[in-house]
């Protein structure tokens, strides 16, 4: 027969006490290096998407940090960005989560970009400037070699909060150029698209009904801004009312609006009607010229109201 001890926990640490406590002191002693890695090569920059640019304009500001064979491990708080002389315009945080932009592998060290944060700003007082940041409290992952007396070498790594300051970056905003064109300018500075958009449905004279215009592009669509639309409407289909939506995503590394005016309308007459052009004078800062964007005409057929009468058998 064959009899199986098992040992229990209070056994095992009185049997082999001696074992575990010379371990300890060997850990207890072991001296921890740091791995040919310091504070100097962590870094924090601003990086824009464009140093000048005119007044109004939106460009994008994002904060990174760039480690060295180190890695984040927290980020107390998101960075803020203000303006070394006067205030932002605009500045919408752009919310995302912290990632690492990429790793590259050079000379026996891996440095790792991560993107703490993006805003996309504007400044309307022309002139030179400075956008600066506030400090980056953060926790760094430093590579530790520990020589262990029993194991060897182990490696490890070792949470140190750094402080970190960030370099303020110039930037230059000029004016605008004056508008040499006959078209008005609406005030707003981007690139966008105007569109008509007529849903499907039976449209019968003297009856409301809601049609939509939206314009949508780069930059910013400001709450008060108004395409020309008074050519567009006339006596055969009037407009009774607008109210407008906004939406703002970021997409490409741009900042993209869209902007829908619902649009109660009553048309007057029966037959083919057309909405006519809808347009939107803009600055386009890429090309530096003011361009108008243009809807297409869109027609719609009218009925006579007789079809909403009910048919009487004789």
């Amino acid at each position: 027969m064959v009899i199986t001890e098992y040992m229990s926990i209070t056994n095992f640490l009185i049997k082999y006490r001696r074992f575990i406590i010379v371990n300890l002191l060997l850990i207890i002693m072991a001296d921890p290096i740091i791995a040919s890695v310091d504070k100097d090569e962590v870094s924090a920059n601003i990086e824009l998407s464009k140093n000048s640019f005119y007044a109004g304009e939106i460009i994008i500001a994002t904060v990174s940090l760039t480690c060295k064979d180190s890695g984040l491990a927290f980020l107390k708080e998101l960075p803020s960005l203000n303006l070394s002389r006067g205030k932002f315009a605009e500045m919408i945080q752009i919310n995302q989560p912290i990632t690492a932009a990429y790793t590259d592998q050079n000379k026996d060290k891996i440095s790792t970009k991560y993107i703490l944060g993006k805003y996309a700003v504007s400044v309307d007082n022309p002139g030179k400037n400075k956008i600066e940041s506030s400090d980056i409290i953060t926790g760094i992952n430093f590579p530790v070699i520990q020589n262990h007396p029993f194991w060897g070498r182990i490696e490890s790594y070792r949470t140190e909060e750094c402080i970190l300051k960030i370099k303020p970056v110039s930037i230059n905003v000029m004016n605008l150029p004056d508008n040499k064109t006959e078209s008005p300018y609406s005030g707003v500075i981007g690139n966008f698209k105007i569109n008509t958009v007529v849903p499907r449905r039976e449209y019968v004279v003297n009856e409301e009904n809601t049609i939509y215009i939206v314009v949508e592009g780069e930059g910013v669509l400001p709450e008060e801004v108004l395409p020309e639309y008074t050519h567009a409407f006339g006596d055969r289909i009037k407009l009774k009312s607008m109210s407008a939506s906004t939406e703002t995503f970021f997409q490409n590394n741009k900042l993209i609006s869209r902007k829908t005016w619902e649009c109660e309308i009553v048309p007057t007459a029966t037959g083919e009607q057309e909405i006519g052009i809808i347009s939107l004078g803009f600055f386009n800062a890429d090309t530096g010229k003011y361009q108008v964007a243009q809807s297409e005409p869109v027609s719609i057929q009218v009925q006579s109201s007789t079809i909403r009468r009910e048919m009487i058998e004789i």
